[in-house]
Protein backbone atom coordinates (compact mmCIF):
# COMPACT_ATOMS: atom_id res chain seq x y z
CA UNK A 1 0.00 0.00 0.00
CA UNK A 2 2.83 2.41 0.71
CA UNK A 3 4.20 1.96 -2.82
CA UNK A 4 0.73 2.49 -4.23
CA UNK A 5 -0.01 5.51 -2.06
CA UNK A 6 3.33 7.00 -3.06
CA UNK A 7 2.31 6.69 -6.71
CA UNK A 8 -1.11 8.13 -5.93
CA UNK A 9 0.53 11.19 -4.34
CA UNK A 10 2.77 11.68 -7.37
CA UNK A 11 0.13 11.19 -10.07
CA UNK A 12 -3.11 12.45 -8.58
CA UNK A 13 -4.15 15.25 -6.29
CA UNK A 14 -4.65 14.24 -2.67
CA UNK A 15 -4.66 17.84 -1.41
CA UNK A 16 -7.36 20.35 -0.63
CA UNK A 17 -8.31 22.20 -2.68
CA UNK A 18 -8.37 19.48 -5.29
CA UNK A 19 -6.80 20.37 -8.62
CA UNK A 20 -6.41 18.13 -11.64
CA UNK A 21 -2.94 16.62 -11.71
CA UNK A 22 -1.26 14.26 -14.11
CA UNK A 23 -2.82 12.00 -16.68
CA UNK A 24 -6.48 11.10 -16.16
CA UNK A 25 -5.74 7.56 -17.38
CA UNK A 26 -2.88 7.09 -14.91
CA UNK A 27 -4.98 8.57 -12.09
CA UNK A 28 -7.78 6.14 -12.93
CA UNK A 29 -5.48 3.10 -12.92
CA UNK A 30 -3.93 4.03 -9.58
CA UNK A 31 -7.19 5.04 -7.93
CA UNK A 32 -8.94 1.84 -9.07
CA UNK A 33 -6.26 -0.24 -7.36
CA UNK A 34 -6.40 1.98 -4.25
CA UNK A 35 -10.17 1.52 -4.09
CA UNK A 36 -9.82 -2.26 -4.15
CA UNK A 37 -7.03 -2.33 -1.59
CA UNK A 38 -8.46 0.20 0.86
CA UNK A 39 -12.13 -0.73 0.76
CA UNK A 40 -12.69 -3.96 -1.11
CA UNK A 41 -16.22 -5.30 -1.25
CA UNK A 42 -15.39 -8.42 0.74
CA UNK A 43 -16.18 -9.39 4.32
CA UNK A 44 -17.61 -6.09 5.46
CA UNK A 45 -15.62 -3.85 3.09
CA UNK A 46 -12.35 -4.29 4.96
CA UNK A 47 -9.10 -3.01 3.53
CA UNK A 48 -6.92 -5.92 2.50
CA UNK A 49 -4.53 -5.26 5.36
CA UNK A 50 -7.43 -5.28 7.83
CA UNK A 51 -8.69 -8.52 6.32
CA UNK A 52 -5.21 -10.03 6.66
CA UNK A 53 -4.94 -8.86 10.28
CA UNK A 54 -8.38 -10.31 11.09
CA UNK A 55 -7.34 -13.59 9.43
CA UNK A 56 -4.15 -13.74 11.49
CA UNK A 57 -6.13 -13.07 14.67
CA UNK A 58 -8.67 -15.78 13.79
CA UNK A 59 -5.84 -18.24 13.11
CA UNK A 60 -4.27 -17.50 16.49
CA UNK A 61 -1.15 -15.86 15.07
CA UNK A 62 0.86 -13.44 17.18
CA UNK A 63 -0.07 -9.98 15.90
CA UNK A 64 1.85 -8.23 18.67
CA UNK A 65 4.76 -7.02 16.51
CA UNK A 66 2.53 -5.55 13.79
CA UNK A 67 0.20 -4.02 16.36
CA UNK A 68 3.17 -2.39 18.14
CA UNK A 69 4.55 -1.22 14.79
CA UNK A 70 1.25 0.40 13.81
CA UNK A 71 0.93 2.00 17.24
CA UNK A 72 4.46 3.44 16.95
CA UNK A 73 3.66 4.89 13.52
CA UNK A 74 0.41 6.40 14.80
CA UNK A 75 2.36 7.92 17.69
CA UNK A 76 4.70 9.65 15.23
CA UNK A 77 7.66 7.30 14.91
CA UNK A 78 9.25 7.06 11.50
CA UNK A 79 9.39 3.71 9.69
CA UNK A 80 12.96 2.80 10.64
CA UNK A 81 12.52 3.67 14.32
CA UNK A 82 9.27 1.75 14.54
CA UNK A 83 10.86 -1.28 12.84
CA UNK A 84 13.81 -1.19 15.21
CA UNK A 85 11.78 -0.94 18.41
CA UNK A 86 8.80 -3.21 17.78
CA UNK A 87 10.24 -6.75 17.61
CA UNK A 88 9.43 -6.96 13.91
CA UNK A 89 10.79 -10.23 12.48
CA UNK A 90 13.98 -9.83 10.43
CA UNK A 91 12.37 -10.84 7.11
CA UNK A 92 9.52 -8.40 7.56
CA UNK A 93 11.91 -5.65 8.62
CA UNK A 94 14.05 -6.22 5.49
CA UNK A 95 10.97 -6.23 3.23
CA UNK A 96 9.60 -2.97 4.67
CA UNK A 97 13.03 -1.33 4.65
CA UNK A 98 13.53 -2.18 0.96
CA UNK A 99 10.01 -0.97 0.15
CA UNK A 100 10.75 2.41 1.70
CA UNK A 101 14.11 2.62 -0.05
CA UNK A 102 12.18 2.41 -3.34
CA UNK A 103 9.74 5.08 -2.16
CA UNK A 104 12.51 7.38 -0.91
CA UNK A 105 14.07 7.50 -4.38
CA UNK A 106 11.08 9.61 -5.38
CA UNK A 107 11.43 8.10 -8.84
CA UNK A 108 8.03 6.97 -10.10
CA UNK A 109 9.46 4.40 -12.52
CA UNK A 110 11.29 2.65 -9.66
CA UNK A 111 8.26 2.78 -7.36
CA UNK A 112 5.93 1.58 -10.12
CA UNK A 113 8.29 -1.27 -11.04
CA UNK A 114 8.54 -2.40 -7.42
CA UNK A 115 4.75 -2.30 -7.16
CA UNK A 116 3.98 -4.04 -10.45
CA UNK A 117 6.79 -6.60 -10.59
CA UNK A 118 7.46 -7.06 -6.88
CA UNK A 119 3.88 -7.15 -5.63
CA UNK A 120 1.05 -7.43 -8.14
CA UNK A 121 2.74 -9.78 -10.61
CA UNK A 122 4.12 -12.53 -8.29
CA UNK A 123 1.29 -12.63 -5.75
CA UNK A 124 -1.24 -14.82 -7.59
CA UNK A 125 1.22 -17.71 -8.06
CA UNK A 126 2.69 -17.28 -4.59
CA UNK A 127 -0.73 -17.18 -2.91
CA UNK A 128 -2.06 -20.05 -5.03
CA UNK A 129 0.72 -22.22 -3.55
CA UNK A 130 -0.31 -21.14 -0.06
CA UNK A 131 -3.96 -21.96 -0.74
CA UNK A 132 -2.86 -25.37 -2.02
CA UNK A 133 -0.98 -26.02 1.20
CA UNK A 134 -3.95 -25.28 3.47
CA UNK A 135 -5.81 -28.27 4.91
CA UNK A 136 -8.58 -29.50 2.58
CA UNK A 137 -11.15 -29.03 5.28
CA UNK A 138 -10.29 -25.57 6.38
CA UNK A 139 -10.99 -24.96 10.00
CA UNK A 140 -12.90 -21.83 10.94
CA UNK A 141 -9.56 -20.42 12.05
CA UNK A 142 -8.24 -20.53 8.46
CA UNK A 143 -11.37 -19.58 6.51
CA UNK A 144 -10.68 -15.85 6.69
CA UNK A 145 -7.05 -16.42 5.67
CA UNK A 146 -8.20 -18.48 2.66
CA UNK A 147 -10.62 -15.67 1.75
CA UNK A 148 -7.77 -13.16 1.94
CA UNK A 149 -5.55 -15.30 -0.30
CA UNK A 150 -8.32 -16.05 -2.81
CA UNK A 151 -9.28 -12.38 -3.06
CA UNK A 152 -5.70 -11.36 -3.79
CA UNK A 153 -5.35 -14.05 -6.42
CA UNK A 154 -8.57 -12.87 -8.07
CA UNK A 155 -7.74 -9.15 -8.03
CA UNK A 156 -4.02 -9.34 -8.72
CA UNK A 157 -4.49 -11.60 -11.74
CA UNK A 158 -7.23 -9.44 -13.12
CA UNK A 159 -7.79 -6.45 -12.89
CA UNK A 160 -4.97 -5.11 -10.63
CA UNK A 161 -2.05 -6.95 -12.23
CA UNK A 162 -2.84 -5.76 -15.76
CA UNK A 163 -3.53 -2.24 -14.48
CA UNK A 164 -0.18 -2.18 -12.68
CA UNK A 165 1.53 -3.35 -15.87
CA UNK A 166 -0.05 -0.50 -17.81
Amino acid sequence: MSLLKSLQRQFSCVDVPWLPKGSPRVRRLINEIVLGEESDDVDGNLAHFELYHAAMTAAGANTGPIDAFLCALRDGSNIRTALAHCAVPAGSRAFVTKTFEFIETGKPHIIAAAFAFGREDPIPDMFRKLVGSLPQRQTNALQLFALYLDRHIELDENPHGPMAQR
